[in-house]
């Protein structure tokens, strides 16, 4: 669900509709409270209530944010691993310009292949969480080629280890992608995230001063509104290779075959 809304509205749409989903959120919780739980409503000192709501909000904020940092990093590995992973089928293409002819063109074509067909099926299949088998099978005939190489002669057998190392990082370096397709939070992160936001909202609720109560329930709100807006960045992070701002294909396109 999450994925086809990246995939199918703007992030601005998805950013600015989080912000106001939580902004209601926090208003209906506060109206509930106000109805159904009147009996429970602290009448404290402004001050004393607005130091708590402050506090509890801080704690809630670094908790999203320790989330974003995480996912922000995780987000430039991934970055960096297309970019190598583009680099390594470069240095496996350079590599068997110096085997025998026939080596050569097959390695190549396998490698051309494989290419167009990450750009052009995998990485579209990626946006909706889905890998190429294709790409599976051009891999397992790109290794099986390198092994044919003729290990006897010592100069093609150095190339043969070389090229094999080559491989099993491009093969890592896909495997890392196709680990990212679906969300990376553990069930435990969101659960906590999901309680702080619960428990901030009722303690903002239930510590209710006696006065100003429309500025109370209008921070309650923008609170909330701010709380969603980090809870958005989350939600876009998780995914990187849906929406707008996903891990895109370019370095794979720079990579030249003769």
């Amino acid at each position: 669900m999450i994925r086809l809304l990246l995939n199918h509205v703007p992030t601005w749409g998805v950013i600015v509709g989080m912000m106001l989903l939580c902004g209601l959120a926090g208003w209906l919780i506060y109206i509930s409270f106000k109805h159904y739980l009147p009996k429970f409503l602290l009448v404290q000192d402004p001050n004393d209530a607005r130091e708590s709501i402050h506090l509890t909000s801080v704690l809630c904020a670094l908790l999203l944010t320790f989330m974003i940092v995480l996912l922000w990093q995780s987000y430039a590995t991934l970055q960096e691993n297309a970019v190598s992973e583009a680099k390594t089928i470069g240095t496996i293409e350079i590599f068997s310009e110096s085997l025998p002819l026939a080596n050569d063109k097959e390695i190549s074509s396998l490698l051309e292949e494989y290419v167009y067909t990450l750009i052009h099926d995998e990485w579209i299949k990626m946006e909706i969480g889905l890998a190429s088998e294709r790409a599976s099978e051009l891999l397992l005939q790109l290794r099986y080629a390198i092994e044919r190489i003729d290990a006897k002669d010592p100069t093609l057998s150095n190339y043969r280890h070389e090229m094999l190392q080559d491989f099993n990082d491009m093969v890592f370096a896909r495997n890392l992608r196709l680990d990212h397709l679906n969300s990376t939070i553990p069930d435990f992160f969101l659960f906590t995230i999901l309680a702080n936001l619960l428990g901030m909202y009722v303690l903002m609720c239930l510590l209710n001063p006696s006065s100003a109560k429309r500025s109370h329930q209008f921070f309650l709100i923008l609170t909330s509104m701010m709380l969603g807006l980090n809870f958005s960045f989350l939600i876009v992070l998780d995914y990187p290779f849906s929406g707008e701002l996903s891990i895109t294909d370019v370095p794979l396109t720079y990579i030249h075959f003769d």
